[in-house]
């Protein structure tokens, strides 16, 4: 793999926002989030689940115990790379299989549409929003 800039999560971000230079060439980010747009609704498309789970960090004080939770922000940044990891993976095993090589990958089936339905309906008398895939939408 060649990398053309080392870069964090938040400078890729601000660069992206443009309130920041970045190392890597404005048309070069503009083509990643594109792409990365097309995945995105690909995947959206396809009903895929997705998990838009925070990463918290526990801070612990001079004795080792907890004494905050600090709430990590998820960036737009992170998705990108997110999606890309997934592509790489299915990349990879297309072709392992293409050159029918041992390969290893999980396969879900798709949920019960009634364990679904329960699970919207709790998350929203809990005042969850329970939001609905495009494809649930039709």
């Amino acid at each position: 793999m060649r990398s053309a800039a080392r870069l964090t999560y938040e400078e890729v971000q601000v660069a992206k926002d443009g309130l920041s230079a970045c190392a890597l060439p404005h048309d070069a980010l503009a083509a990643l989030y594109g792409a990365f747009s097309a995945l995105a609704n690909a995947r959206d498309r396809r009903g895929a689940l997705e998990l838009d789970i925070s990463e918290d960090r526990v801070v612990l004080d001079a004795e080792k115990r907890p004494a905050a939770i600090l709430r990590a922000v998820r960036l737009d940044s992170h998705r990108l790379i997110e999606e890309f990891m997934i592509l790489a993976n299915v990349a990879a095993a297309e072709e392992l299989e293409g050159r029918r090589q041992p390969c290893m990958y999980r396969v879900h089936d798709a949920p019960d549409p009634e364990k679904v339905e329960a699970l919207r309906s709790f998350l929203e008398e809990t005042g969850i929003p329970a939001s609905r895939s495009r494809r649930d939408r039709r």
